[in-house]
């Protein structure tokens, strides 16, 4: 299932890259400037978390898209399929 469903979406994601070089030279890549850590089914339930997946944001590149819409690295930002939701914890 899930498996599947990345594999198919990093194949999709090659096949736009190699098109975009061929026609224009170069790739263009959405960009939020954050890393994160994997959110897991223990984590979330030590957090007090509805969900069991998703990801925490560690780190917010200084300047970046994230930076600017005002959200912070490492004070419980739970972030899935791009979005940002609230949370009700402040740090892991």
């Amino acid at each position: 299932g899930a498996w599947m469903y990345q594999r198919a979406q990093s194949l999709a994601a090659i096949e736009r890259s190699i098109k975009q070089l061929r026609e224009n030279g170069k790739a263009e890549y959405a960009y939020i400037g954050v890393s994160t850590e994997s959110l897991y089914p223990q984590l979330a339930e030590k957090l007090g978390l509805d969900t069991e997946f998703g990801g925490l944001v560690a780190e917010v590149v200084k300047g970046g898209p994230a930076e600017k819409a005002g959200i912070q690295g490492g004070q419980g930002n739970l972030l899935f399929q791009g979005l940002t939701l609230s949370t009700q914890y402040k740090s892991l």
